[in-house]
């Protein structure tokens, strides 16, 4: 026999079900996300510039255990950028913050820079507090659109957590009043 409730709870249920996997959507944005926009904010206000010294530019390896040792170094990376992660050549940078004692930087080269020649120095962004976070100044801006990315789902996450509220309010309502019903 047919409820005229069942319509309402289908109508909660699949409410719920959207939200959850909007929620997801959001989380793994958040993941693969967060660390270039974390690396952009820091760098961009409160990093200081160094130059640092190109020591050497390698290139992608070309067997297969090469490649996967490649891969395991950071597979987030990897997955949010696979071609170049594969493809792509590799800049070792010497730097030096505030002491005597270099430090050294491996980038990635985007894939649009694969090829070009490199000079011989780069000016380098370093956190003072801990100058190990780092990257070429030169490259910065590719990760502005992480920063976006991260804002909007920031917003787009807050929404949803205050709808998820409401939603889960009203669906904990409808299933009282189900009791008495």
């Amino acid at each position: 026999m047919y409820s005229p409730k069942e319509a309402e709870e289908d109508t909660h249920a699949l409410n719920l079900a959207i939200l959850f996997f909007a929620v997801l959507a959001i989380a793994v944005t958040l993941y693969l996300h967060h660390d270039g926009a974390l690396k952009y904010w820091l760098l961009e206000n409160f990093g200081e510039r160094t130059t640092g010294t190109v020591l050497s530019l390698e290139h992608a390896p070309d067997n297969a255990l090469d490649l996967q040792a490649r891969m395991r170094e950071n597979p987030r990376n990897y997955l949010k950028n696979s071609r170049s992660w594969i493809h792509g050549q590799r800049l070792h940078i010497e730097y030096k913050p505030d002491g005597p004692i270099p430090l050294l930087l491996t980038m990635t080269l985007p894939d649009d820079m694969v090829g070009k020649p490199v000079t011989e120095t780069l000016p380098v962004s370093f956190l003072p507090i801990n100058p190990r976070i780092a990257y070429p100044t030169d490259y910065l801006s590719d990760f502005a659109l992480d920063s976006k990315i991260v804002l909007w789902a920031l917003a787009i996450g807050a929404f949803l957590l205050i709808f998820s509220y409401d939603a889960i309010l009203a669906w904990l309502g409808f299933r009282r009043n189900m009791q008495r019903y």
